[in-house]
């Protein structure tokens, strides 16, 4: 968000100074907790909207390469955060050998329930009781740690076609309104939507409500805008 309203002609440059350094203290504390599904879906996401706006904003791409360049020297130079960097392609870590144990139960749980699911609020119910694997340290989770296997499983494919429906519809407006107005909000509230849905590949974001409360205001402050600003 900060990288993004560098670029509008409107802000002060006492406020831009705040965005620049409100956008790089935000990805030394992404750094510095540890998160690896963060930092990927990040990374991702910095990708996607640098190619996206390739051509008609290349100083956007250029700060968002120096920052994945800097992040990525961090990572590599850096002990603490060089040996949790390397966790990410290790088999025999635990957080990754049970992620891949909870999804092969939540595929299970799927071939059982695959119309309209196990029910909302039930995943942990037929987890627990059924489709636990033995091999599971963390019989106890709540989710799969992913939105669209959560999904799959409590509501089934016609419950997980609406949800991704849902995100495809908001994602294509937003960027067609930056596209079409160059509102630099309706980019911001597209950002924070696919970093959201990167995010839940590897966590059930949507049990975090505050991240939801946060998301969704970007949302509507990108929508509102575009009927607002002159």
């Amino acid at each position: 968000m900060g990288l993004v309203l560098l670029n509008d002609k409107k802000i002060s440059w006492r406020l831009k100074y705040f965005f620049s350094f409100a956008a790089f203290f935000s990805i030394a504390v992404l750094l510095l907790n540890g998160c690896r599904g963060v930092w990927l879906s990040i990374i991702i996401c910095m990708l996607t909207i640098g190619f996206l706006l390739r051509k008609r904003h290349p100083r956007i791409l250029a700060m968002l390469l120096i920052l994945i360049l800097l992040s990525a020297m961090a990572l590599w130079f850096v002990p603490f955060l060089h040996a949790r960097l390397i966790t990410i392609t290790d088999t025999h870590f635990e957080p990754n050998t049970e992620r891949v144990l909870m999804l092969k139960s939540a595929w299970r749980m799927f071939l059982d329930h695959p119309l309209v699911g196990v029910g909302l609020d039930r995943w942990q119910y037929y987890y627990r009781h059924q489709y636990v694997s033995p091999l599971a340290h963390e019989p106890g989770v709540d989710s799969p740690h992913n939105n669209f296997a959560m999904y799959l499983d409590e509501t089934g494919i016609i419950g997980l076609s609406a949800f991704i429906g849902l995100f495809a519809a908001v994602l294509l407006s937003l960027y067609k309104d930056f596209k079409s107005r160059s509102d630099w909000f309706a980019l911001i509230a597209f950002s924070v939507v696919l970093g959201f849905l990167l995010g839940g590949l590897t966590d059930h974001t949507f049990r975090m409500m505050n991240v939801i409360r946060l998301m969704w205001f970007c949302v509507g402050l990108g929508s509102v805008t575009l009927d607002t600003r002159t």
